[in-house]
């Protein structure tokens, strides 16, 4: 478990950095309202993490009949929770950057759970 967690927030880390880049470019160059741009920014990482996670973190180099579907599954409500959770603190404090990191932080640990236990969890 160790050993999943330190590849999960590294990839992790750099799924918020690819999250991150492209919603502050189409928000800086006011391509997308806030909400459009954290949506497009979030399935851009989310695609990364699914193949990186998949790979490196749990070790599934074959893919597995499902996992996609599994994997649909916990980062659509995974998107739910950060763009809405995101909406929501942006509302309540108007900090771009103090919602973009809460609703990341809740979104990580839910796909975490959701990853280890149900997604690429062993199979016998």
């Amino acid at each position: 478990m160790q050993k999943e967690l330190k590849f999960f927030i590294f990839i992790g880390l750099s799924t918020v950095f690819i999250d991150f880049f492209f919603y502050n470019f189409f928000i800086s160059a006011t391509i997308l309202s806030i909400n459009f741009a954290k949506s497009i920014s979030f399935l851009m990482g989310t695609i990364f993490s699914y193949f990186m996670n998949r790979s490196f973190t749990f070790g599934e180099n074959i893919y597995k009949q499902g996992s996609a579907y599994r994997f649909a599954v916990i980062y659509s409500f995974s998107f739910v929770l950060n763009v809405f959770s995101n909406a929501l603190l942006y509302e309540m404090f108007s900090s771009l950057y103090f919602a973009y990191i809460i609703a990341t932080g809740l979104s990580a640990a839910s796909n975490f759970i959701g990853m280890k236990y149900y997604v690429f969890k062993m199979r016998t």
